[in-house]
């Protein structure tokens, strides 16, 4: 990038040094010219002084060409300091510039790493939502083949009643959305802990289902909430609308009475 600015740069611009010394050379050629064609008389001969600088010993001859080159040698000496400094600026400005560039590279590189990630964590965030939603829907299917009954006595004119822990409606709709599904699902349980005691007050229990398969929908349940704790603002309120909070609480507390379940739970 240097040479780049060498070469953009006119030779013969009042900024290059070098043409100031080629131009201080020539002026200090121009004077010893002058001063040499100069006429003078030395010893009663009167000639140029070139002839009188021929016709010296070598001493002078020496000394003479030793004060030209001098003054060559400081002119140039000086010329290259400023050639240097120049070159030096150049230097200069071109790493700034060249730093400049890098920290944009590097700018550009933080933001494509901040997409990069936010990519990342809605890719993961997505996962996450499928795998709560396969949760859920094995969760429901648990429910829907677990049969979770009290069944009361016969009384010999009819069947016993059934009180049965579903989220079936009376007609048999079973065809739910999920948010129904658990919803219904909790109303039943909720009826079941504050109406059982009711229930057998007018029907004995012959029959109450063993605990082990609530136990397993409870465990069920609480795995899907620790998925939905992870998930992102807009998929908790999504579940929120499910009442999986609640329902946990309901089935803790049916859990928890020991006298609606049958001896023989695993």
């Amino acid at each position: 990038m240097i040479e780049e600015s060498r070469k953009q740069e006119s030779f013969w611009s009042i900024k290059n040094p070098i043409l100031y010394g080629l131009v201080g050379t020539i002026l200090v050629f121009a004077i010893y010219t002058y001063l040499a064609s100069a006429r003078s008389c030395q010893k009663g001969v009167c000639q140029t002084n070139f002839k009188h600088f021929l016709a010296s010993s070598p001493n002078e001859i020496g000394d003479t060409l030793a004060g030209i080159a001098g003054i060559l040698a400081f002119l140039w000496i000086i010329i290259t300091v400023f050639l240097q400094s120049k070159e030096l600026r150049t230097a200069r400005q071109e790493y700034e510039k060249m730093a400049d560039a890098q920290t944009g590279q590097l700018d550009l590189l933080e933001k494509q790493g901040k997409i990069f990630e936010r990519e990342q964590e809605e890719r993961e965030m997505a996962s996450l939502a499928r795998l709560t939603d396969e949760l859920v829907t094995s969760l429901r299917w648990k429910i829907e083949t677990s049969s979770i009954q009290w069944v009361g006595e016969d009384d010999g004119f009819q069947t016993g009643s059934v009180l049965s822990l579903s989220p079936w409606s009376p007609n048999g709709q079973t065809e739910f959305s999920n948010e129904q599904f658990f919803q219904k699902f909790l109303r039943s349980a909720q009826e079941i802990a504050s109406n059982l005691d009711q229930f057998e007050m007018r029907t004995p229990i012959a029959k109450h289902p063993k605990r082990f398969k609530l136990q397993l929908i409870y465990h069920d349940l609480k795995v899907v909430l620790k998925h939905v704790d992870q998930l992102s603002n807009t998929e908790r309120t999504r579940m929120s609308r499910l009442e999986m909070q609640k329902l946990k609480e309901s089935l803790n507390e049916l859990l928890g009475n020991e006298s609606l379940w049958s001896d023989g739970d695993d």
